[in-house]
């Protein structure tokens, strides 16, 4: 109200507060990476695509960058090469998907990387996860942060990012096959040696929903069905997050499925908020893998419970 009503009192305040604030410096690596950026375009503006091409492998050559980040850069470079050999310009957008396979995939295609179980032990990989937020208070918001994205209703997208980071947070291998590769399940975890859990997400239908459609079911049916062509006869635990278990007219699955309804979701959720609360008092530089264990055995979040829980079998009333 004091804002509104343009109190003098609340004035004054805000510029006694705004005359202490101290400007930040400028980033001179990032000012210097603009640059660059800035004198490719005007080249490629200017068609002198080949010129356009090498300032942004200077850039590379010469800056550090995660992979995700160089693989951008390579895309752009690709997209510049283009003009001048095909050819060249495949090669590097492969190179590009490779280091980041959010990118655009090669107009022939890339061979599917299998994913593997995670290199280092499971709970070794929750360690490195939860040291990495710094203290417990980041970590409860990148939980939150996840949980709040998993949710029926909420952006598609978001939600599968949001699946793929609680699978890696628990310590899993995890990927998106159908945003990383054009093809495939939303998600798909490695649980253990040849042993996966894939994902349908379908968090946008209304939770109303009577029943699934023939087409809802043909996707994971294709989906399991690129799972097959790529592990061929890994363990495989198929889960379609879906409103209902109730199967309609034409729907049927050529393997077997589990659905994940909301009130399973909500479970897991839960679970896996209280699993990390577990480190409030935790010295985050050295997490004893006894203790991440045991915990993980207290909230359901071990491997087995993970396969057979949060989870109910299709309810198809044509056979009753």
């Amino acid at each position: 109200r004091k804002v509104l009503d343009r109190d003098e009192g609340w004035k004054e305040f805000y510029v006694e507060r705004m005359e202490d604030v101290q400007a930040a410096k400028p980033d001179k690596r990032l000012i210097g990476i603009y640059e660059q950026e800035l004198a490719s375009e005007i080249k490629s503006d200017a068609s002198r695509w080949p010129e356009a091409a090498k300032i942004l492998q200077e850039l590379l050559d010469s800056t550090e960058f995660t992979d995700q980040e160089r693989g951008w850069y390579l895309q752009e470079i690709a997209r510049l090469t283009y003009r001048q050999s095909k050819a060249d310009s495949k090669k590097l957008q492969l190179s590009a998907h490779t280091l980041n396979r959010f990118l655009f995939k090669p107009q022939d295609g890339a061979a599917v990387k299998k994913l593997e179980v995670h290199s280092s032990k499971r709970v070794e990989a929750i360690a490195a996860w939860v040291a990495d937020a710094g203290d417990y208070t980041e970590l409860l918001i990148r939980v939150d942060g996840i949980i709040t994205d998993m949710r029926f209703g909420g952006d598609s997208d978001r939600f599968e990012a949001a699946l793929n980071a609680m699978g890696i947070a628990l310590g899993f291998s995890c990927e998106r096959p159908d945003k990383e590769w054009g093809e495939g399940p939303d998600n798909l975890w490695c649980l253990r040696d040849n042993t996966f859990l894939l994902f349908e997400c379908k968090n946008r239908v209304k939770l109303e929903r009577d029943e699934m459609a023939k087409a809802e079911s043909g996707q994971i049916n294709n989906s399991t069905a690129w799972f097959r062509k790529h592990y061929g006869d890994a363990l495989l635990n198929s889960r379609m997050i879906f409103p209902t278990t109730k199967l309609g007219p034409g729907v049927g699955f050529n393997e077997s499925v589990k659905i994940i309804r909301s009130g399973e979701l909500k479970q897991l959720l839960g679970n896996v908020r209280r699993f990390f609360q577990e480190f409030g008092n935790a010295d985050f530089r050295d997490l004893d893998s006894n203790i991440i264990q045991s915990c993980l055995d207290l909230h359901k979040l071990d491997t087995e419970s993970l396969i057979k829980g949060y989870c109910r079998k299709p309810m198809d009333e044509r056979l009753q």
